[in-house]
């Protein structure tokens, strides 16, 4: 019917202290009656991971269990985390289809559970990190600047823009 319910969810928290072994300082997942989402780790299905601040090439894996023939959406929220030169993505093996996960921004991904094994395969979602790869190439091309309402416009437009989230304005007061 359109509606949303909210019906698991984990976290994971990043710290130079914590360890990427599973110990005391991460919660294991008591599963429900239904569909359950968990961090898995060494085989550990976990509710709770405290890991080390991600590096390039790390991967957290996610377990999806009890799912049901219907549609889902995995949100991804990335807050509060140093990416350490790192750029995080949300897999799905199934699809094989990449997310970003952007700082300070909740990744959506609609997915569906269907008859095929691997759409409710427990593995199909991961959220890995690699170097970040810098700013995206572009052409830019017709700057204008200009005074308005006490204020300053800038007005541009670019050429081969792909990937590109937002833009971030500069002032310089000597150039």
């Amino acid at each position: 019917d359109g509606s949303q319910l909210l019906v698991d969810g984990v976290l994971c928290v990043f710290g130079d202290d914590y360890s990427n072994l599973v110990n005391d300082m991460d919660a294991r997942k008591n599963a429900n009656s239904g569909e359950n989402l968990s961090l898995k780790n060494n085989g550990a299905l976990l509710a709770v991971e405290r890991r080390q601040s991600p590096t390039a090439k790390d991967t957290i894996f996610l377990h999806l269990a009890g799912t049901t023939q219907r549609r889902y959406q995995l949100h991804t929220i990335l807050s509060a985390m140093n990416s350490g030169g790192t750029d995080a993505f949300l897999e799905d093996t199934y699809l094989h289809t990449r997310t970003a996960i952007y700082p300070g921004d909740t990744a959506k991904v609609d997915f569906a559970v269907t008859a095929e094994a691997a759409s409710y395969a427990h593995g199909r979602f991961r959220i890995v990190f690699q170097a970040a790869q810098g700013p995206l190439p572009l052409t830019l091309t017709n700057v204008k600047a200009y005074t308005k309402n006490e204020s300053i416009a800038v007005e541009w437009t670019v050429e081969n823009e792909t990937g590109t989230k937002s833009y971030q304005l500069e002032k310089s007061a000597d150039g």
